[in-house]
């Protein structure tokens, strides 16, 4: 932790449920959903309309609004002392009287800052009307009444003092909103900053950290992900990228959830001037239930609870805003609106990381580097089926599909575990990023095959029509070369489109290139400067072909017998009845 000066991130949506009435100290039971009954009852609904009230909270005035419904659940599943035939759900509104209050009704205005309370009663056995799906609720022991807040634009370490005054407010008593019950729990909380949109960019950029934390985080299939760009509209309309638990903690060491990043703009943005806030965008960071498999408490010593989310979401927001290039402290790069204030830093502990995408970006690309030269045809080929197919691929699955046996598809993961996942029963690429390389070497393995074919289609034209082409024209054509002066004399460029897969195929290239210039040539080999890319894209520049070559040896051997290796393994391992069975099925060839 390092103490630093920051910008006040703004608090966002918040959405809580706690449960009262079973705790671990008081035992009231459903006497919350009582108390709301009696201003059911108490208020003339008919000539009034909807109760009303006015309290203070936080230097604001708020106006509140209490409505109600018939709910589904079966009064008759319910404890003996219950003694209402219908059972209500109360809801309870509530709006800051600020600049942005539009003067509606609490139940009827948008609520920029405010939100609503949903209360419901809960007991053991509960049961839903005949004919509607039944509830299932947590068994606390005993009834209970749970009370949902959803709401935006307040901290939220003081919603639980706001719930309480709104209770008070209509006559509830305090005492029945005291000590949640352990299991209380928070469903979504998001924080946000405003920058300027001359100043965002970075945020939202190809290469910035909400497409790269997506790119090299997210893996090729598994759980839920998703990734948006929207900029139709205007650039950064839309960006997002979401985060599971696992990833998460890949991005900042001991964090447990996950996230999503967003930079977003308001609808119709362009409708503000450039001095006023709704013409810049938000860039927030959140917590969604539905990216994690971690509950987040309320409030628990001994769990993951509001404090902890709070501190990871913080921590995620201004970490980003640095990895982007912008200064997380107050300034001219901010656009303060009614609750995020751009011009008042903050002196508080942070922990700052190094932006770790580069490096686990790097260290993926260099996994592929590795491998990719050191494939067998086995590898090559599991490899080929998890990139082509679009769903979850069993081990046996695409042994069934390669032609290679079960034991083969394991050995092959195994070498391959830093490019494939095995968990649960299924194969996928470890991410997106992985994905991109891989695809990139695969295209460049193809091409280079259909200009081998062509190059022997010509050979075979030549020969058809007794025109004789020699060493090194064929040289040129097998390997798609090119050759210019250099820009000093003497100096030969010979530039190749072919892309060599691995260091076998380097050191063929090199070693025929040196074969045919000898042959050919009168200029020493020395002469030459050579280019050209690996199948990863790695650019190389070699000005001794003959020393490349002898280098190239001890590493060009090691791969070929790596694949001879595997290849007796693959023979050991086939159950020739069942190939028999695959062949004759057209399945293998």
């Amino acid at each position: 932790m390092t103490v630093v000066e920051t910008v006040r991130p703004q608090p966002h949506e918040f959405d809580a449920t706690w449960h009262f009435g079973a705790t671990h100290r008081d035992d009231y039971g459903l006497g919350l959903h009582y108390a709301l009954e009696s201003v059911y009852r108490d208020h003339d609904w008919r000539n009034d309309g909807k109760p009303t009230e006015t309290i203070t909270f936080d230097g604001d005035q708020w106006t509140l609004a209490f409505d109600y419904h018939v709910g589904k659940l079966d009064p008759d599943s319910a404890p003996p002392d219950f003694d209402l035939e219908q059972v209500r759900e109360f809801h309870l509104y509530f709006v800051a009287k600020d600049d942005t209050y539009d003067g509606e009704r609490a139940d009827q205005s948008q609520r920029v800052r405010g939100g609503t309370i949903t209360v419901r009663p809960r007991w053991p056995g509960l049961e839903s009307l005949p004919g509607v799906e039944d509830t299932s609720v947590p068994d606390l022991g005993g009834p209970y009444v749970s009370v949902r807040t959803q709401a935006s634009n307040i901290a939220p370490e003081k919603y639980l003092d706001l719930a309480r005054l709104v209770f008070s407010a209509f006559d509830v008593d305090q005492r029945y909103l005291q000590d949640p019950h352990p299991i209380s729990h928070i469903n979504d909380l998001a924080l946000y900053v405003r920058p300027r949109r001359s100043k965002s960019g970075p945020l939202y950029a190809a290469n910035g950290p909400i497409a790269r934390c997506h790119q090299v985080l997210v893996s090729d299939r598994s759980g839920y992900r998703k990734h948006t760009e929207d900029h139709r509209e205007r650039p950064g309309d839309m960006v997002l990228a979401e985060v599971t638990d696992e990833r998460a903690g890949d991005m900042f060491r001991g964090h447990r959830v996950g996230f999503r990043a967003k930079h977003y703009y308001m609808n119709d943005p362009d409708a503000y001037d450039p001095g006023e806030f709704g013409w810049h965008p938000k860039f927030e960071v959140s917590y969604r239930t539905s990216l994690t498999d971690r509950t987040v408490r309320w409030d628990h010593p001994d769990e993951y609870d509001l404090d902890d989310l709070y501190r990871e979401l913080d921590e995620t927001l201004f970490n980003m805003i640095e990895w982007a290039g912008l200064s997380i402290r107050a300034g001219d790069h901010w656009m303060s609106d009614a609750y995020f204030n751009a011009d008042k830093s903050v002196s508080r502990s942070l922990r700052l990381r190094e932006d770790p995408l580069p490096e686990v970006k790097d260290d993926q690309t260099a996994a592929v580097t590795r491998l990719w030269g050191e494939m067998q045809e086995s590898d090559r080929a599991i490899v080929d089926h998890l990139l082509a197919d679009g769903g979850e691929v069993s081990p046996t699955e695409a042994a069934e599909e390669t032609g290679y046996s079960y034991r083969t598809v394991r050995r092959v993961v195994d070498r391959l575990e830093a490019l494939i996942d095995h968990t649960y029963g299924s194969l996928e690429l470890t991410s997106k990023h992985v994905q991109q390389e891989l695809l990139q070497r695969v295209q460049a393995a193809e091409a280079n095959f259909r200009k081998t074919v062509e190059s022997a289609t010509m050979e075979v034209a030549d020969a058809a029509s007794g025109r004789a082409s020699g060493p090194w024209k064929r040289w040129r054509r097998q390997y798609n070369a090119s050759v210019r002066p250099g820009e000093y004399d003497h100096e030969t460029i010979v530039e190749i489109q072919y892309q060599p897969m691995d260091a076998n195929e380097e050191r063929e290239m090199l070693r025929k290139l040196k074969l045919a210039w000898e042959e050919t040539h009168d200029d020493p080999l020395r002469h030459l400067t050579v280019t050209y890319r690996l199948g990863d894209g790695t650019p190389k520049e070699v000005n001794d072909v003959a020393l490349a070559v002898d280098k190239l040896a001890p590493r060009a051997r090691r791969v070929e017998e790596a694949r001879n290796a595997d290849s007796q393994r693959d023979a050991d391992d086939v159950d020739w009845d069942e190939w028999s069975r695959m062949f004759a099925q057209g399945r293998v060839g």
